[in-house]
C-alpha cells in the first residue's frame, strides 16, 4: 500500500475512533467531566512538551560535550516531544498514544524499532564496515578550465 493510501486511512479511522471513544466517555461520566478531561489533557500536554524540550536540550549538550553522537538522544526528543503534541490533540486515543510515547520501555522500544529501521542493513551496496574507506567515484572539472 502507498503511503499516501496509509495516511489516508490513517487520517479517516483516527477521527472515527476519537468520535466513539468521545460518545463512550461522554456517556459514562457525562459532557461536562469529559470537557474538563480534554482540556486537563491539552495542559498536561504543553507542560510536557516544554519540559520535555528542555530535558533533551540538556541532555544534547551533554552528550555533544562528551563528543558522542546523539542518535538516541534525538529520537527520544522526538518520541517525548511526539507524546506531548499527541496529548495537546483533543481525543483519548491521541492521548494514549501520547502516555505510550512518554512512558520510559514503550519509548525504549519505539527507540530500538527505528533505529533498526534506520540503520543500513548488511546486504546493502553502499553499507561497509567502519575499517573499509568508502570510495566514492566520480567525475570533476576545476571551475578555471571553463
Amino acid at each position: 500500500m502507498k503511503l499516501s493510501q496509509q495516511l489516508f486511512w490513517l487520517f479517516l479511522i483516527i477521527p472515527l475512533i476519537e468520535i466513539y471513544l468521545f460518545i463512550l466517555v461522554i456517556n459514562f461520566i457525562g459532557i461536562l467531566l469529559t470537557f474538563f478531561l480534554v482540556i486537563l489533557s491539552a495542559m498536561v500536554g504543553a507542560y510536557i512538551l516544554r519540559i520535555q524540550g528542555v530535558m533533551t536540550w540538556k541532555t544534547l549538550q551533554m552528550t555533544l560535550e562528551k563528543k558522542a553522537i546523539p542518535t538516541e538522544v534525538l529520537l527520544e526528543g522526538i518520541l517525548r516531544s511526539l507524546g506531548g503534541v499527541l496529548l495537546i490533540i483533543p481525543g483519548f486515543f491521541t492521548d494514549a498514544l501520547g502516555l505510550a510515547c512518554l512512558i520510559p520501555g514503550i519509548r525504549r522500544y519505539l527507540f530500538s524499532s527505528w533505529y533498526q529501521y534506520i540503520q543500513p542493513t548488511s546486504s546493502s551496496s553502499q553499507a561497509k564496515s567502519p575499517r573499509e574507506p568508502m570510495t566514492i567515484e566520480g567525475e570533476y572539472r576545476r571551475e578555471q578550465d571553463k
